[in-house]
């Protein structure tokens, strides 16, 4: 259609005489009756092209009729065939245009879509991710207190299934007599041996003389698991005779035992690992997800500041973001943290650590979704006070 338009219009030279002898054997009637286009479009040609000279007089037909009159005729039927073929195109133009209209309002409604279905995708892994940190923590728990999580949700699902009744073990493999009992022995053998081999280390007298106690413990769990591999009846002990009672002196005033120490927790911070700033541009990973809470940075070596005198002073910024988190200048004079440049003109930071708070990580984002923790390292000398090195960290995926 482009090429059709571009192209400009012009009349076709005429050749080629009139057909009267096709017109002198066609039926103008039987054509309008029987609709025959064929015969129409084999002429459309030969009429439209056939050059037509002014001084030559039409012929007659045998009965006396121009031949004149029904080359019009014939004209006047291909024309009005033309005119319904263009009045058919410009409804069909119509048509179409009408389902472009609805096939683009149908992909602005999918585009409104999929932007809400790529929200709530995100929503979702966020939610993911914390509901998976929490799962995490249980299982923790669980395995601190030893038990098994997947025991557990087994048990769960089996009680769930077995309402009123007694539901099968999640690991039941089918063994009937005293294997659970021997587990159990096997178990308290392992924790009086270990107990056993602790008691000489201890500092205090009553303990360390509990050696002969725990290894005849040992040598009865031993026996007992040895009789019930072999299927023998457990050995019976004869009861230990009661010693005489022996009069007892006068009981001197027990001391107070001391207190014992109550567990000093010390949080362990998220720490973020910074290496050496000489490059204008590093992308480290953090060792574990930032999230929200109270973080500690600790700058293990920063390096790079070079053609300073000792008078130099430095202090941290640290963005998270386009936002300043945290300015820890005044926290590192109070801690001590500014250090002046060796003599090879490098400033060392080792093991500094510099607290700050992130209440909302989805905030921090930037116009093409990456986020970036920077850290930058101050002159705080009083005669300038200008960046001398920076580092970006990438945290982009810890975020999300």
């Amino acid at each position: 259609m482009d090429s059709a338009i571009s192209t400009p219009f012009f009349f076709r030279q005429r050749s080629g005489p009139m057909p009267w002898s096709r017109l002198e054997s066609l039926d103008v009637d039987k054509i309008i009756g029987d609709i025959d286009l064929d015969c129409l479009q084999s002429l459309l040609d030969n009429l439209t092209f056939c050059k037509l000279n002014a001084k030559e007089s039409p012929p007659r037909s045998s009965t006396g009729e121009s031949l004149a009159v029904r080359g019009m005729m014939v004209q006047q039927l291909i024309t009005e065939y033309l005119l319904n073929v263009q009045e058919s195109m410009n409804k069909s133009e119509s048509a179409l245009k009408q389902e472009l209209r609805a096939a683009a309002g149908h992909v602005a409604d999918l585009d409104g879509q999929l932007e809400r279905f790529g929200a709530r995708n995100k929503s979702l892994k966020r939610e993911l991710k914390m509901y998976q940190a929490v799962v995490k923590t249980c299982e923790n728990m669980l395995t601190y207190y030893g038990l098994d999580s997947a025991e557990i949700f087994l048990a769960a699902r089996a009680s769930a299934g077995h309402y009123g009744k007694d539901p099968p073990a999640p690991f039941d493999k089918g063994h009937k007599g005293p294997a659970g009992l021997a587990k159990t022995l096997e178990s308290l053998e392992k924790e009086a041996r270990i107990c056993m081999s602790e008691v000489p280390a201890s500092t205090y007298p009553d303990v360390a003389g509990m050696t002969d106690e725990i290894a005849a413990i040992v040598d009865k769990i031993a026996s007992l698991r040895t009789a019930l591999s072999a299927n023998k009846a457990l050995p019976k002990s004869a009861p230990a005779p009661s010693p005489a009672p022996a009069p007892s002196p006068a009981p001197a005033p027990a001391p107070a035992p001391a207190p014992a120490p109550s567990p000093v927790v010390v949080p362990s911070p998220v720490a973020l690992v910074v290496p050496d700033t000489d490059r204008p541009y590093t992308r480290p990973r953090p060792l574990q997800p930032l999230q929200r809470g109270r973080f500690t940075l600790t700058a293990v070596s920063a390096t790079g500041v070079k053609g300073k005198d000792e008078s130099l002073q430095a202090y941290l910024k640290v963005k998270l973001g386009d936002a300043n988190i945290a300015n820890p200048k005044s926290k590192a004079h109070k801690t001590k943290t500014t250090k002046a440049a060796n003599a090879g003109g490098k400033l060392e930071f080792n093991n500094e650590k510099v607290n700050f708070d992130v209440q909302d990580p989805t905030s921090v984002e930037n116009k093409d979704g990456v986020v970036f923790m920077e850290i930058a390292l101050y002159d705080d000398n009083w005669m300038s006070d200008k960046c001398v090195c920076v580092a970006k960290v990438d945290i982009t995926d810890e975020m999300e």
